[in-house]
């Protein structure tokens, strides 16, 4: 459900066909494969950037918001006494809070937002993740930050500012013309397509599921490759948990931090695309806390902190 990117335009990325191999047969019942051809007229075969709430349908993802890390820093504390957790150091988050979090630029804020990870171990590795689908990188996602946890190297926390992924999806949906004079035409198509593909509501984007979709994937090749974290039988892990932090702009500047737990059945979906692996629903829960004072990004801080550094963040 993601494009081929070896073209070097963005829009012919976002325009490519499938590669072939993806459409081999014979197809299994309900596999991914099977769904592009029942469904091709939806043109489904897309970018994540151009998901919408039909591909989580389709994959049978849902998103579901617990309450939010509020209340006396208590909670923070019980988090944080976690086995493996990182100890909390709440003057040093408070130290990045007070560095005008709310009004700045976006990329001050990453910068905030990193600098408060970093001081507890929590480092960024890089900017992009790739997209596998039929076991070969298809797509890159692009993200405002990709972090590892301290005690591996593998990713598991992706940062990104919606309001920057507004922007990028904007920037995603061009419709090419013979002069470069403006057409009205053209224009209206362009900002109707932009409006399709807004979400119904902002923190519940269909990309951040691809996202953490291949968070799972970067996490599972490297176990693979190192034979790290598996079970006494030498069997992969069942069950990989990674998160992502969103700073959103819709109404009051608020964080959400989402939590998944992704199957490997879920996984072997893309790598195999013909075949069906059945797996349940994959539920994405969310907290959201409003950035109305700097004690609540201290708490959600202090919980995200505490949940990327168990050492048992493979289940």
């Amino acid at each position: 459900m993601a494009v081929h990117t070896s073209q070097s335009s963005a829009s012919k990325q976002q325009r490519s066909t499938p590669i072939s191999c993806t459409l081999s047969w014979p197809l299994e019942p309900f596999s991914i494969n099977s769904i592009l051809r029942a469904n091709n007229r939806e043109r489904i075969y897309q970018h994540p950037l151009r998901w919408s709430s039909r591909h989580l349908e389709l994959l049978n993802c849902y998103f579901r918001q617990k309450e939010a890390v509020c209340g006396s820093d208590r909670s923070v504390e019980q988090s944080g006494q976690q086995p493996g957790a990182a100890k909390l150091t709440t003057a040093a988050i408070l130290r990045v809070a007070e560095l005008s979090l709310f009004k700045c630029t976006t990329e001050f804020r990453t910068l905030t937002i990193q600098y408060a990870l970093e001081e507890h171990g929590i480092r960024r590795s890089s900017l992009n993740l790739p997209f596998w689908f039929h076991q070969q990188p298809v797509t890159t996602l692009e993200t405002d930050g990709v972090f590892s946890s301290p005690d591996s190297t593998s990713p598991a926390l992706a940062y990104l500012d919606l309001r920057s992924l507004e922007s990028r999806r904007h920037k995603s949906i061009r419709l090419s013309t013979s002069t470069n004079r403006y057409n009205a035409p053209v224009s209206r198509l362009v900002q109707r397509e932009r409006y399709r593909l807004r979400p119904e509501t902002e923190v519940e984007d269909p990309y951040i599921v691809a996202v953490l979709i291949a968070l799972a994937q970067s996490r599972r090749r490297l176990q693979n490759k190192t034979g790290d974290n598996v079970d006494g039988l030498g069997k992969s892990a069942p069950c990989f948990e990674v998160h992502l932090l969103a700073l959103s702009a819709a109404g009051a500047l608020s964080l959400c931090f989402y939590t998944a737990c992704i199957p490997a059945t879920f996984l072997d979906r893309f790598d195999q695309p013909s075949r069906y692996f059945p797996s349940q629903s994959l539920s994405i829960t969310y907290r959201r806390i409003p950035l109305k004072q700097t004690s609540g990004f201290v708490r959600l801080m202090g919980y995200v902190i505490s949940m990327v550094s168990r050492k048992d963040h493979q289940l």
